[in-house]
């Protein structure tokens, strides 16, 4: 039904969106989940959303530009996804830069 190619995109597809749903599931804690209200969670999905759309373009752009589309698309875009989420996300990283 699928195409060993497709099915890798769809895979790849469900990691970069993991990238940015998973500091929501992370914040949704039950130790959280009693101090914040609705407008909290939109606001965190909404932020993310937005990170999301402006992080999709500017890879857009630096793969057009630079790369001239030598690489692949998806795999730029979870490579940046996943840099992306490790200096926000993850400490010990931040460190390098």
């Amino acid at each position: 039904m699928f195409s060993q190619n497709s099915k890798k995109n769809l895979i790849n597809l469900y990691i970069i969106f993991g990238f940015f749903i998973l500091p929501i599931v992370l914040f949704l804690r039950p130790e959280n989940l009693a101090q914040t209200n609705i407008k909290d969670v939109t606001y965190l999905v909404f932020s993310q959303a937005i990170l999301f759309c402006f992080f999709f373009l500017v890879s857009k752009i630096v793969h057009k530009k630079i790369f001239n589309n030598k690489i692949i698309f998806i795999d730029f875009l979870c490579l940046n996804s996943f840099i992306f989420f490790l200096l926000f996300f993850y400490k010990k990283i931040n460190f390098f830069f």
